[in-house]
């Protein structure tokens, strides 16, 4: 199951980099694409980590985090005022979200310590690169519009911070998945 949601994960971020990307050069709106992909990343890297969670109690947070992650999504898209707050406002909560999960993985992993060599294990490269791109990520999207309307040279600057910790977190994730190889 792991390698089914790694792989149904990667299929969607790829295709959503692709379609969003060429939106974006074309100079056509895609504020809407992006979402749709952003809310199936977040299900599919929550059904991820439900499999990848050794504990009950962490298996049914994750599941219970799949509906509020919807809902809140749901929430963002028609409280909030579309064209100045909403992607700061959806990727912020997306990150957020995801954040929490990863912490929680690597809790539970300090204190089950059942792996001896934690480096041995895939989802410890793919939690670090999630881990490292959502941490930094969060201030970029929480921020973006501001910054955006306010000080666009800063916020070209976040965007290079920001591709940045997108390229650690894929090769990361290219260790995680050359461990499944291995394993």
């Amino acid at each position: 199951l792991f390698n089914k949601w790694f792989a149904f994960y990667l299929v969607n971020h790829l295709t959503g980099e692709i379609i969003c990307g060429t939106l974006a050069m074309c100079k056509l709106r895609n504020l809407e694409t992006a979402l749709v992909f952003n809310v199936i990343e977040g299900i599919l890297l929550l059904l991820l980590y439900n499999y990848a969670f050794k504990s009950k109690t962490a298996k049914i947070f994750a599941k219970f985090l799949i509906p509020v992650y919807m809902v809140g999504f749901a929430a963002i898209y028609f409280l909030v005022d579309f064209k100045h707050f909403l992607p700061s406002y959806t990727y912020a909560f997306h990150e957020v979200v995801m954040l929490i999960t990863v912490i929680l993985y690597f809790i539970e992993r300090m204190a089950l310590m059942d792996d001896l060599y934690i480096g041995q294990n895939p989802m410890f490269y793919i939690s670090c690169g999630f881990l490292l791109f959502y941490g930094v990520s969060i201030f970029y999207f929480a921020m973006h519009d501001y910054l955006f309307h306010h000080f666009p040279e800063i916020e070209k600057e976040g965007r290079w911070v920001q591709s940045i910790m997108l390229t650690i977190m894929n090769i990361l994730l290219a260790k995680g998945i050359w461990k499944t190889q291995k394993v």
